[in-house]
């Protein structure tokens, strides 16, 4: 469902607005990336960019599916080729989350 999705990106965006990231969906996140983040450095000022997908399950596990695994291998190469990290995020319902960075294979679960 797209709201469910929805939600939990304006969620994750609202968490890291208090690291001081600014959060900006990917219109129609039909790709592998849904959210992008952007902030200046603290210690250097330098701009430093991150990359997120994010998913949500009502169950206590989440699989990756043939989709998920598709979009785990193009962040992995994105993250590799602008060399800027990459993240998968899993968001339980009511329970938490679970944040993966993306590098090598993608696991075949995660459980919170």
């Amino acid at each position: 469902m797209a709201k469910r999705g929805y939600y939990a990106e304006r969620k994750r965006i609202k968490e890291l607005e208090k690291g001081n990231w600014i959060g900006f969906r990917v219109s129609g996140s039909i790709g592998a990336q849904d959210v992008l983040f952007l902030r200046r450095n603290p210690f250097n000022g330098e701009i430093e960019v991150r990359i997120e997908q994010i998913k949500f399950t009502s169950k206590d596990v989440y699989y990756f599916d043939k989709r998920a695994k598709s979009e785990w291998k193009r962040l992995r190469k994105l993250s590799e080729k602008l060399k800027i990290p990459c993240y998968f995020v899993v968001y339980f319902k009511n329970k938490g989350k679970v944040v993966l960075k993306v590098n090598g294979e993608p696991p075949k679960s995660v459980r919170l």
